[in-house]
């Protein structure tokens, strides 16, 4: 029996679930990340692009907790991963940041590897909220779209960022403000962190 088009087709469709309900992936920020990239899960092997090793980032944030990341086009973010070479470095003492990347390549390794997303940093505001917030937003506007949005100082974590709001029904996502006076003053988010505590 000769097998043609017209019975491939039915066959595909048997395989990959037509009729199948898939959630749609959505392009902004959402409760468990920016569009494709998603806390907790490995960085989509497509967005590491072919110039991945110089668009690695390593160092420190916050109080001085070691990170390895790279920045991405589309979405347009920075994402923090769990694991990579700057982290198993500063574990066994002082890592000078000048020196990261020499240790790109085998963060590309450990990105294509499977290191999972820890942290997603925003500071386009071209990337929003399905409520339409993002970098850029004041705090009246985020009120507006999150009227449980709480309020409150915090350490700076990538510096000028000592003010964060959140909302209960999405803990992950973090939005930063210069300062609790500047925000209550009419200033802008800062940068949005999503990750989980």
């Amino acid at each position: 029996m000769r097998i043609g088009p017209a019975m491939l087709v039915p066959a595909v469709l048997a395989v990959f679930g037509e009729g199948v309900a898939m959630e749609p992936v959505p392009e902004g920020i959402h409760k468990d990340g920016v569009g494709r990239v998603r806390l907790g899960a490995p960085l989509p092997r497509d967005l590491l692009a072919k110039d991945a090793e110089a668009r690695y980032v390593g160092g420190y944030h916050a109080d001085a907790q070691p990170h390895d990341g790279f920045r991405l086009d589309a979405p347009p973010v920075t994402v923090l991963l769990d694991r990579g070479p700057f982290q198993r470095e500063a574990a066994k003492g002082f890592v000078d940041p000048s020196e990261a990347k020499k240790l790109a390549g085998r963060a590309v390794r450990a990105a294509r590897g499977g290191a999972r997303v820890r942290m997603i940093l925003v500071e386009s505001s071209a990337v929003k909220t399905a409520a339409g917030v993002g970098v850029g937003s004041d705090l009246k506007a985020l009120r507006a779209a999150y009227p449980d949005l709480s309020v409150s100082p915090v350490p700076p974590t990538f510096g000028g960022d000592e003010c964060v709001a959140v909302i209960p029904a999405m803990p992950a996502i973090h939005f930063h403000f210069r300062d609790c006076k500047a925000a209550e003053e009419g200033e802008g988010v800062v940068r949005m962190l999503l990750f989980r505590e």
